[in-house]
């Protein structure tokens, strides 16, 4: 029997897998398919490939486009805003109760020590995910304007400074929540839309590669093996070590993954046109990476959290 090349099957998988690794995938199969298909055959190539080829691209490039609008926000700015205003007004108390505990009255030091120890009971933290930061920090107003220590907080001539702390909070909580809802109803019908174009394309790419194998096989080969062979290699590393990763493990994707192939061309692809430097989704960071086929390197460098300019973790990072 002739043992003709064949691309894996991953259909399930895809159709299983979380948004940002759908379009690692089929990023990353869309350069195999230029670099060792469409420009090595180049005037050759079948009509069908080249057909097949620009369907799956133009299905890509619509999914990136969907899966950006999933990742950013236009609140995501108001955000930031009034979380560096409620970051600075916090610190400033935190300043002034300091200074107060050794240098005012008796009184005025044993009222900003109280005040201390409960800002320290709450842990704060200014660089922590937004929606962690505004729930403690709405307990910790509370106890300021209304608790035990609302006497100390006037006796320290701070009340306007909590009051306008409060007034932060609250508008950070209210973008935070806009955000959240916009996004619940914005995009998860278009995404699943638009990654089934992508997925009926991919699998009539893979059909036709599959199929031109086999009628174009002499001599015990086919122009079409070397790509089959990196494409299953491929199919071999994302399976072990992108598909089947953790839940949460890639919550901070945001796509600035190096992902230097040892295998393959130069350039890469990009949905719609070329970036120099490979074809990791939304760019790509120089350097070395990882060889698909080497199970060695079981994870890609650039894996980092994201945050905003205000030292935030700030999980705007799209719906996965």
């Amino acid at each position: 029997m002739i043992p003709f090349k064949k691309i894996l099957a991953i259909f399930a998988i895809l159709k299983e897998t979380k948004n940002i690794r759908h379009l690692r995938w089929m990023k990353r199969f869309l350069k195999r398919v230029r670099t060792e298909v469409i420009e090595v055959l180049g005037n050759s190539c079948p009509a069908q490939v080249t057909s097949g080829y620009e369907r799956l691209s133009a299905a890509v490039q619509t999914e990136d486009e969907v899966y950006l609008v999933m990742q950013k926000s236009g609140l995501t700015a108001s955000i930031k805003e009034w979380d560096e205003k409620r970051d600075n007004t916090f610190m400033g108390i935190r300043t002034m109760l300091d200074a107060l505990r050794r240098i005012g009255t008796d009184e005025q030091k044993a009222a900003a020590a109280r005040v201390l120890e409960r800002i320290g009971h709450h842990k704060v933290n200014t660089d922590e995910r937004y929606e962690d930061e505004t729930e403690k920090l709405d307990q910790l107003i509370q106890d300021l304007q209304h608790g035990s220590l609302a006497e100390d907080v006037a006796l320290l001539g701070l009340t306007a400074q909590v009051a306008q702390l409060k007034e932060e909070n609250d508008q950070t909580e209210h973008y935070l929540e806009l955000r959240q809802n916009d996004r619940a109803e914005q995009t998860p019908r278009a995404m699943q839309q638009v990654r089934n174009a992508t997925d009926d394309a991919y699998e009539l790419m893979v059909t036709l590669l599959n199929a031109y194998a086999v009628t174009a096989y002499v001599n015990g080969q086919s122009p079409y093996d070397t790509c089959i062979d990196r494409v299953n290699s491929d199919i071999k590393y994302f399976s072990e070590h992108v598909f089947n990763r953790p839940a949460g493990s890639d919550e901070d994707e945001d796509e600035n993954e190096d992902e230097n192939e040892n295998q393959g061309g130069g350039s890469g692809d990009t949905p719609g046109g070329d970036t120099p430097g490979g074809d990791t989704p939304g760019g790509d960071t120089p350097g070395g990476g990882d060889d698909p086929s080497n199970p060695s390197n079981p994870t890609e460098p650039g894996d980092n959290g994201g945050g905003n300019g205000g030292g935030n973790y700030d999980d705007d990072n799209g719906m996965e």
